[in-house]
């Protein structure tokens, strides 16, 4: 929608402008040829004084002309940039969503050919029942790998098409901290990873449930697999003026200054082998981001290379 001045100067002025500009010229002679009838048939003096009349007509209208010219010029010019900076905005979206569906093909394309090559193995060559085994497991592990990014990329659609719905609820984020603890708990331990909660006071939020146990367990479960054994991760929560924080800070070998401001695009990945390694789609931080943000909310990201990487999410309070 363009601003108003925008469609009243298109509207109104500028087509005021080319009429003054044609009739101005048209006035000019036709004032001119009555002049010289008039200076046959009457007295000098009477000529005189309509030639007098004639420049009053058009200084008048050429005061008028100039004023418009001075108001519309500037309207003009900011209206072009208004294009001008729209275009650019439009060439920026069309070329992400190229990115996007360029990215999405690879990543789909992934694990369809190492499920195809391992099938092909399993029918050319004679296995024992163990070794069948295993390659179905990797079959299966590729599976998920494709449902999770399927998943993901549906998600995404959802919130871009204004189709995600979210189903307003008090939420207590020590409660949601407590369950996602619990979740991940045996994950943590596994991997040899301290995963922690401080407790705080109940902190009351406004959103769907469902969707920020989702952020929160991305949060933590990504931490806890890129955290080294013996170290930690912690979560807090806590109230900040207005509204209710989250905190998710690992020990893990942080994120290099020039790839913090990309973290959350689609498909980003700051040590692509790594993440293909654990699994991860490239999409989980972008969905996080949307969530957020969909709640009126905010996310923050500080991380330090060699020291560890802290996520901060603030929450309009209940």
């Amino acid at each position: 929608m363009k601003p108003v001045w925008v469609r009243w100067f298109f509207r109104f002025t500028l087509p005021l402008i080319v009429i003054l500009a044609i009739l101005c010229p048209a006035f000019y002679y036709q004032e001119k040829a009555l002049l010289d009838s008039l200076n046959k048939a009457i007295p000098r003096v009477d000529a005189s004084r309509r030639l007098w009349d004639l420049k009053w007509k058009l200084l008048g209208g050429s005061l008028l002309l100039i004023g418009f010219s001075s108001v519309a010029g500037p309207l003009f010019l900011a209206a072009s940039e208004s294009y001008k900076d729209m275009a650019q905005r439009l060439d920026r979206i069309f070329h992400s969503q190229r990115r996007f569906l360029a990215d999405a093909s690879h990543e789909l394309r992934t694990p369809l050919t190492v499920m195809r090559g391992e099938m092909e193995v399993l029918l050319n060559n004679k296995r024992t029942a163990d070794e069948y085994r295993e390659q179905i497991q990797s079959t299966l592990e590729e599976v998920d790998r494709l449902t999770r990014l399927v998943n993901d990329l549906l998600t995404l659609a959802e919130i871009d098409s204004g189709q995600w719905i979210i189903k307003v609820e008090t939420v207590d984020l020590r409660d949601l901290c407590r369950e996602v603890l619990e979740k991940l708990q045996s994950i943590a331990r596994e991997k040899g990873v301290n995963f922690l909660y401080k407790e705080g006071p109940q902190v009351h939020v406004s959103g769907d449930r469902t969707a920020l146990e989702r952020v929160v367990l991305n949060l933590a479960d990504n931490a806890i697999r890129y955290t080294p054994r013996g170290k930690s991760v912690f979560m807090e929560s806590s109230h900040h003026g207005a509204c209710g924080q989250l905190v998710v800070r690992d020990e893990g070998a942080g994120i290099p200054a020039e790839d913090l401001p990309h973290i959350f695009d689609r498909f980003y990945r700051v040590d692509k082998a790594r993440a293909t390694e654990q699994g991860g789609t490239g999409l989980g931080l972008a969905i996080v981001k949307e969530i957020v943000e969909s709640h009126k909310g905010k996310i923050d990201v500080k991380s330090e290379v060699g020291r560890g990487t802290t996520f901060t999410i603030r929450l309009p309070a209940w």
